[in-house]
């Protein structure tokens, strides 16, 4: 029987075999190309970043600071502009040409706008969301929702322009128009 010369030795390291014929300083001597490819990376990491343009130079970075000339809370007023048919919260019972008093909210931040529209009836709630253009051209929609299982919601858009610090619009659901005007309050 032939014995394998390094299984036969007392020493445990002479018994793993080498995966190479190099001796151990040729290992060690193989360690400093790998440092000097991580250098070689790292620089041009660094000069891929000084060459690239500056934010202020990038359009989608330069949309998004004059999108944040818009960015606050807005309120105001929601007026009955128009009720076609002659429908109105009184008669429909679904609330969509119901006029109030009540303080209307929105906010915008990013480009994307808020508005939530309050009913006298508090179990009647629309939400709209929707965008702000780079030119303050705003546009939403939504749907109203309820606690109660016999409404049926409906659904709403809102459309206007950003001028200064105030929003002009119109919001439009059901056979209702809406004149919307909301002032920066912060």
């Amino acid at each position: 029987m032939t014995t394998i010369g390094f299984l036969d030795s007392a020493s445990p390291k002479a018994a793993v075999p080498r995966r190479h014929g190099l001796k151990d300083e040729a290992c060690s001597r193989r360690r400093p190309p790998a440092r000097i490819v991580g250098w070689t990376l790292g620089l041009a990491v660094v000069a891929c970043l000084v060459a690239s343009p500056s934010p202020a130079a990038d359009p989608s970075a330069s949309g998004a600071q004059s999108l944040a000339r818009f960015d606050g809370n807005y309120a105001g007023t929601i007026t009955l502009v128009q009720a076609r048919g002659g429908r109105n919260s009184v008669d429909s019972g679904s609330g969509a040409c119901e006029t109030n008093t009540l303080g209307q909210k929105m906010w915008i931040s990013g480009g994307q706008v808020y508005l939530d529209r309050k009913y006298n009836n508090p179990d009647i709630r629309l939400l709209l969301s929707g965008t702000v253009g780079l030119e303050g051209q705003v546009s939403a929609g939504g749907t109203t929702v309820s606690k109660s299982p016999t409404y049926r919601p409906f659904g709403a858009h809102l459309h206007g322009n950003m001028e200064g610090d105030e929003f002009n619009g119109e919001l439009s659901m059901q056979d209702c128009a809406f004149a919307v005007k909301l002032r920066k309050t912060s």
